[in-house]
């Protein structure tokens, strides 16, 4: 496969995974996947999930590197309120936006460091850049999340997602994922997650409701996140199986989806994302053009990340 379209899929299908699950947020365990499908809109309207990835791969791409103040700028003049944004994270930017600088804003509004998903959900660009070792990528993805976000347990599910984006756009075996991870994170709550998804995966099918009281679907990180990484390992590299299975388990669907999305979006490409879906995508060529922008920053340029 053609790298560029495994950063095109990345992107798009986190928004794609986004879209599809906004509709379905806050409800509880759907038993039929396939049922999800007859229930959604005509356009597929992205959330505050993908506009807030979309603002840091801007920033990756026009800095080179992780860049707090230039990413906190680009939220700020991204923010559209009809996005679903949480309240926390309205009131970090619109202190940022009257001029107070990120560490204290996001301090100002949660002392200890928001544990909520709302980095891991925007953390896969992340992925696609360049670093030269593991500790390269574990800082980038704690300073990107720390924004807003600046609590060890939300910098480590943003590890956890950015992580598994490296591993796979250089074509890394998916199965292999939960070895690279126990790799990457330190937080016993996540490797403990990272067992639970082996030995739900060795299982033929669990019960959903059996999924979501060992993994979770909430807004918190580690509620959240990993369950992404099941959503994706056990549906066998389809985009589509992924996704609506994320949705299948309620809760916080988009943001799970978008996580999801963007694991198998950058396993299979944009050409691996169902048409009938993504041509209903908004901003769909904007992301491309992103994903093409990271591309030439990072990949064909052979640019690294600091």
């Amino acid at each position: 496969m053609e790298l560029r379209d495994r950063y095109r899929g990345c992107l798009l299908g986190l928004a794609l995974g986004d879209a599809l699950g906004a509709p379905f947020e806050g409800f509880p365990p759907i038993g039929n996947p396939a049922d999800i499908a007859g229930r959604l809109p005509g356009t597929l309207r992205y959330t505050d999930d993908t506009e807030m990835a979309m603002g840091l791969a801007e920033s990756l791409a026009g800095r080179g590197r992780v860049d707090p103040e230039d990413m906190a700028r680009r939220f700020v003049a991204n923010f559209d309120p009809s996005r679903g944004y949480g309240p926390g994270t309205v009131a970090v930017l619109g202190l940022i936006g009257k001029g107070t600088p990120w560490e204290e804003a996001n301090r100002s509004v949660f002392p200890e460091g928001s544990m909520g998903n709302g980095a891991a959900m925007r953390a896969a660009p992340i992925g696609l850049c360049r670093f030269p070792d593991a500790q390269s990528l574990r800082r980038a993805a704690f300073l990107a999340s720390a924004v807003t976000h600046d609590n060890p347990v939300a910098k480590e599910a943003a590890l956890l997602i950015a992580g598994a984006v490296a591993h796979l756009v250089r074509g890394g075996e998916p199965a292999a994922l939960p070895g690279v991870l126990e790799g990457l994170v330190s937080l016993p709550p996540y490797r403990e997650k990272l067992g639970a998804i082996r030995r739900l995966l060795a299982r033929p099918d669990p019960p959903v409701e059996e999924v979501v009281s060992i993994l979770g679907h909430g807004v918190l990180a580690v509620e959240s996140a990993p369950t992404a990484l099941y959503a994706f390992l056990r549906s066998g590299g389809s985009y589509k199986e992924t996704v609506l299975y994320a949705i299948s388990l309620g809760g916080d669907t988009d943001t799970i989806a978008a996580m999801a999305g963007a694991l198998s979006g950058t396993l299979n490409g944009s050409g691996g994302l169902p048409e009938e879906y993504l041509r209903r995508l908004e901003d769909r060529e904007r992301l491309r053009e992103l994903a093409d922008l990271l591309f030439e920053r990072f990949a064909r340029g052979g640019g690294r990340t600091r």
